[in-house]
């Protein structure tokens, strides 16, 4: 999963929140298992994403950081689990406005994620 993970500006955080809307997870969640494909990207906006391999923790992000675009646009299945823990905030962004983005090219959104996209 971590193939490209990204720290991002506070401003571009700021664009991110205006754009779409933040999800706040109360428990413990799998976003993604080991060998699956993301469905979305992911920006760990406040709390901890935990990264798992055959049931043990290897590392943990913190806010700020952006991942699972590449593997989400290259159909690359995740060597790693993706556990978001309680009290955390993300955003999730879709394929499509991950794809529309790519069109546009001149959108702040491109900006963001164009890093992750080769």
């Amino acid at each position: 999963m971590n193939a490209k993970i990204k720290t991002l500006t506070n401003q571009q955080v700021k664009f991110l929140k205006k754009k779409f809307v933040p999800l706040k997870f109360n428990a413990d969640f799998h976003l993604v298992y080991e060998s699956q494909i993301p469905n979305t990207g992911i920006v760990l906006l406040d709390g901890q994403i935990n990264f798992i391999h055959k049931r043990k923790k290897l590392a943990h992000v913190g806010k700020g950081l952006i991942f699972g675009i590449y593997e989400l646009l290259n159909n690359i299945p995740s060597m790693h689990g993706c556990l978001v823990l309680g009290n955390s905030e993300l955003i999730m962004i879709q394929k499509s406005d991950i794809l529309d983005a790519m069109v546009a090219k001149n959108c702040e959104l491109f900006d963001i994620i164009k890093d992750h996209i080769d």
